[in-house]
């Protein structure tokens, strides 16, 4: 076993988001939350202090946000490792 120093342990389930998400949620009978609009901007879900922002400005506002609040610990650059399967023929 690999030990780890990044990361809280935690998994994320976006039923909403991918099929293998949407099937692990349709399992559990989690709700479909939608906060986005067909413009990609935050819709009423998305709260009353990030309605209308583009996706991506959301994001730096919301570290911003936490940041107030004390809740933001900082970031870390996390090379995404994707498995792969190579076919030989």
């Amino acid at each position: 076993m690999v030990e780890r120093d990044f990361g809280t342990g935690a998994v994320k389930i976006t039923p909403a988001h991918d099929p293998n998400d949407y099937e692990a949620g349709r399992r559990h009978n989690l709700e479909f939350i939608n906060v986005l609009n067909d413009d990609g901007t935050i819709n009423e879900v998305g709260g009353e202090l990030f309605k209308g922002m583009k996706r991506f400005d959301c994001r730096i506002k919301i570290i911003a946000e936490m940041n107030k609040l004390g809740l933001y610990h900082g970031d870390q650059p996390n090379k995404m490792r994707l498995g792969y399967i190579v076919y030989i023929c």
